[in-house]
């Protein structure tokens, strides 16, 4: 009877250790994964550009005229002219004639307030 359970015992803890080194294969192969997918990414994020310059011709500005009438409200419209891609900033337009026609009757002046916006003189609500 001593026997048998020493060999039970002994078949347990030999069951258990080669649950063990599996158990431990697995972990070792997922450290590796993880560390291959940290190493990519980390590659991926820090990897090298190229400037390319693009030659991109001048071209001459036109005028731009953005409005938006509602019945609510003064019209405003706002007078700027465009510029080429590579700039940041709004050509504003502060001396321009901005009216406004119904077919060929004038209906209203605009007159400049700030940064090329123009309100008109009447108010259409």
């Amino acid at each position: 009877m001593l026997k048998t359970n020493n060999l039970l015992f002994l078949k347990a803890i030999f069951i258990i250790k080669k649950s063990l080194l599996r158990l431990l294969v697995i972990i070792k192969q997922m450290k590796n994964r993880l560390f291959i997918i940290l190493s990519l990414s980390c590659l991926m994020l820090i990897s090298c550009t190229k400037e390319i310059e693009i030659d991109i011709p001048e071209v001459k500005t036109k005028l731009v005229l953005n409005g938006l009438f509602t019945n609510d409200s003064v019209f405003c419209v706002n007078v700027s002219r465009t510029t080429n891609f590579s700039q940041n900033i709004t050509k504003y337009i502060s001396d321009a004639t901005v009216e406004l026609y119904q077919g060929n009757r004038q209906i209203s002046n605009f007159i400049y307030t700030e940064n090329g916006i123009y309100k008109s003189t009447i108010d259409y609500k």
